[in-house]
């Protein structure tokens, strides 16, 4: 678990950690750091590991994140690990990243060394809140753990059915959809998968109410895709490509560079992803 607090006279932004630390704590800070600095801009960092007391980063993780572009560039950034693992965690982090980045962190042992370090007195920090697109990263998030354990459940059937097909008859169970960008695709993208389909993706009209599969829908395709149900017509999921852009205030899912609007919630294979418009 983290949370995010900002000292505007001192321009700190603090980040600070508890309990087990953990994948989801690296990818939805960043999240929110980035959508911080699209809104407010630059400032210097301080990240506390002083609540945590344990760690479950992978190192392949640590070295990917090490060596990416870093979202507080050119600012000065300290990190308080008073105790292990968190200290010697850091101490590896802060390696990769001068040798990626030729440029490192501070690691100390205490808050107090760190207001030393960054020059900071009668420190005020004043929490930022979990504003709508740091409320839809985390539901994105745990809906994506359980999508990993069904789409590797499910890889396992459909290649064996695949492979199969394409030695009995001579072709793959599907063909490739072609002409405009998926739901599906998004998701296998972010899956790393390449078995979920429109056709497992199911969805109820919040207008007739009518229950289809999103390959059942009308999709009308330009700068934003639209799924639209071929009854009533109404809309039911928009796709939009915003590739690397971070809003500060994203009303969608934000999944491989598109962000996704959905009137309705989303049931993909048993799992529910909720809709993301009022």
């Amino acid at each position: 678990m983290f949370d995010l607090a900002y000292d505007a006279k001192h321009s700190v932004l603090l980040s600070r950690f508890s309990g087990t630390y953990s994948r989801a704590d690296i990818e939805l800070r960043d999240n929110a750091v980035r959508r911080f600095v699209a809104k407010n801009g630059l400032a210097r960092g301080l990240m506390d590991f002083s609540a945590v007391d344990s760690i479950d980063v992978p190192l392949d993780l640590l070295i990917q994140r090490a060596h990416q572009p870093g979202i507080l560039t050119g600012h000065q950034r300290v990190i308080v690990a008073p105790t292990e693992p968190a200290y010697s965690f850091n101490r590896l982090v802060a390696a990769h990243q001068l040798f990626a980045r030729k440029a490192e962190p501070v690691l100390v042992r205490s808050v107090s060394d760190a207001f030393a370090v960054l020059r900071m007195i009668d420190p005020a920090f004043s929490p930022i809140g979990l504003d709508k697109a740091a409320h839809l990263d985390r539901v994105l998030h745990d809906a994506l753990c359980q999508l990993t354990e069904v789409v590797r459940a499910r890889s396992l059937d459909d290649e064996i059915v695949e492979a199969t097909l394409q030695r009995v008859v001579g072709r793959a169970l599907s063909a490739p959809v072609v002409g405009h960008i998926t739901l599906s695709e998004i998701l296998n993208v972010s899956l790393r998968s390449r078995v979920l389909r429109d056709s497992g993706i199911r969805a109820k009209c919040c207008g007739c109410r009518a229950r289809r599969p999103l390959s059942w829908m009308s999709i009308s395709v330009g700068r934003v895709t639209t799924y639209s149900c071929p009854a009533c017509g109404g809309w039911i999921l928009k796709l939009s490509q915003v590739g690397s852009t971070v809003r500060a205030d994203a009303s969608g899912y934000m999944i491989g560079g598109f962000e996704v609007m959905s009137r309705v919630t989303l049931d993909i294979w048993g799992v529910k992803l909720p809709k993301t418009e009022n």
